[in-house]
């Protein structure tokens, strides 16, 4: 019975001490008394995230120089000064103000701009009124021109025209006055043969040269040309022979050609590409010597106006040298005249007047250089 007694009493002992609570751990203190740092445990239902980082924010956009306009009691002021010197700027606004007042150019509030672009200034006079707005610029080399572009800009808008329509021969400014820039023409020189015959007369097909130069664009171009022609060739080529060869080589032992043609004409020619290869049409005039056999066997000669126009074809045109060839059309201006021998009449020879209209064709091949 006493066993059984302890054994009860153990038993209940060991339950009261599994009731107890058991203390909570400490954790070791540092050396110097402070306690480690412990990391935070969020409580149940409070689980922390990682949000993700936030996009920076787009840098601000340089903002404009902002109108400053004065109060609209004042009629006229300075607006902007960019670029220049305020004292300068404000110089110049009092100038062009001045002339506001003075000449009175109409209702509304008048602002002055003075902007530097470059080496230059652009002068602008605003007039505002009822919510509309009218700019007059003038584009000056220095400040010191105020007093020829202020009035300028006051009659523009008084009677709105472009400044440009406002000058005269004593307000010129220096931006005006310089020569205006061009584009340079392209030249280059011809050298060739040419066929000449006659379409309505007695006219073998002789044979020549085709010179000249050219000057302008790739699209049109003037000509200055020359055709020597039959006699007209072959009488400077003989008469060159006799000099060089000291009288060895006379021209009176040479057989005459017969036909002769010699012209020198201003023209101007229209490409109809930029290619490499282009088609072109001319017409010109020029003055010429023509000499032929009429139908009825009898040489006539003239001298006069001789009007062209031709059809050809361009090669290599990209390139330092290059051709070109086409069919050319002469009609004279004059007719050719020459006397038919007669009879001896009283010892004297008669003859009777024989005259010839003809129109000429040719073909050349020239090369450019």
């Amino acid at each position: 019975m006493g066993f059984v007694c302890a054994v009860c009493v153990a038993l209940a002992s060991s339950s009261a001490s599994a009731a107890e609570p058991k203390p909570a751990r400490v954790p070791p203190s540092a050396p110097d008394g402070s306690s480690p740092d412990v990391p935070a445990v969020p409580p149940p239902g409070d689980v922390a995230q990682d949000a993700p980082a936030a996009p920076p924010a787009p840098a601000p956009l340089p903002s404009r120089t902002p109108v400053v306009e004065p109060p609209s009691t004042e009629p006229c002021a300075l607006a902007v000064a960019a670029g220049v010197d305020p004292v300068d700027a404000q110089t110049a606004a009092e100038l062009v103000c001045a002339s506001v007042l003075e000449d009175s150019p109409g209702a509304g509030v008048y602002r002055v701009k003075v902007s530097r672009l470059d080496r230059v200034i652009v002068l602008s006079l605003v007039r505002i009124h009822q919510g509309r707005r009218e700019t007059k610029s003038l584009v000056v080399r220095n400040l010191e021109e105020t007093p020829l572009a202020a009035p300028r800009l006051v009659a523009a808008i008084r009677a709105r025209e472009t400044p440009s329509e406002t000058a005269t021969v004593e307000n010129v400014v220096s931006t005006e006055s310089q020569a205006p820039k061009r584009k340079g023409a392209v030249a280059s020189g011809f050298l060739g043969l040419t066929a000449v015959s006659a379409v309505n007369a007695s006219m073998q097909t002789r044979g020549g040269i085709d010179f000249g130069a050219s000057f302008g664009s790739a699209r049109t171009r003037f000509v200055l040309s020359g055709r020597l022609v039959g006699e007209s060739l072959m009488a400077p080529i003989s008469a060159a022979a006799t000099v060089v060869s000291l009288g060895l080589i006379r021209d009176s032992n040479r057989t005459r050609v017969e036909g002769a043609l010699g012209t020198g004409a201003l023209g101007i020619s229209h490409y109809l590409s930029v290619d490499d290869t282009s088609p072109f049409v001319g017409a010109g005039m020029g003055l010429a010597y023509l000499a032929i056999q009429s139908n009825q066997g009898v040489s006539v000669s003239g001298t006069g106006v001789l009007p062209y126009a031709e059809l050809g074809l361009a090669l290599l045109r990209t390139h330092a040298f290059g051709a070109q060839m086409g069919l050319r059309l002469d009609v004279p201006t004059f007719s050719l005249q020459g006397i038919r021998p007669g009879p001896l009449v009283a010892g004297k020879p008669s003859g009777e007047r024989v005259s010839a209209w003809p129109v000429l064709a040719s073909f050349f091949l020239s090369a450019r250089f």
